[in-house]
């Protein structure tokens, strides 16, 4: 699995940073997340996936496999909704 962060959408609400804090953290400089390490390890991917899912400005992109399949199709339906 793993996560990629566009940092042209990301505006540092931090979301990522409460719900996976083994994976994510905020730049000192201009507060916006940085990129987590890929590929994401076993023990913290329920992390990620909650990153994911959570991301307000849907920032993050989740991958379950090398042939980089999307499955951010939850994400967009939880913006959806709200």
């Amino acid at each position: 699995m793993r996560i990629e962060l566009d940092r042209n959408v990301c505006q540092g609400h931090g979301v990522c940073q409460m719900n996976a804090p083994n994976l994510f953290r905020l730049s000192d400089e201009d507060g916006l997340a940085i990129q987590p390490t890929n590929p994401i390890p076993a023990e913290f991917e329920d992390e990620g996936r909650a990153a994911v899912i959570n991301c307000p400005e849907l920032a993050l992109k989740l991958y379950e496999d090398q042939d980089a399949t999307d499955v951010n199709e939850e994400q967009n339906a939880s913006s959806a909704r709200n």
